[in-house]
């Protein structure tokens, strides 16, 4: 059975290589988190990501997003959904 490396897939080339391996770190350190602990992790990314001056576009969100469901089952995609959501309103409040 091939490995799949959501890295290569053509969707995400073009995007900034230093983008592209913040992602991958954060999503590799994220698979080490528990459910609970993924919701502060996932904001203290989004801080750490800002404090470097790097903010992902809509578009390079939904493209990254795109790649990742498409590996995940249902549960994964609403758990990754509610996330979305839950960030974009305290993005929009803490704007």
């Amino acid at each position: 059975m091939e490995t799949y490396d959501w890295r290569q897939d053509p969707l995400l080339h073009g995007m900034n290589p230093q983008k592209l391996t913040f992602l991958t770190q954060m999503l590799d350190e994220a698979q080490t988190k528990k459910k609970e602990e993924l919701m502060p992790f996932f904001l203290s990314i989004t801080a750490q990501a800002r404090a470097q001056g790097m903010d992902f576009t809509d578009a390079e969100t939904d493209m990254i997003l795109k790649v990742l469901k498409s590996r995940m089952n249902p549960a994964e995609v609403q758990r990754i959904e509610m996330v979305r959501k839950l960030t974009g309103m305290i993005s929009k409040k803490n704007r």
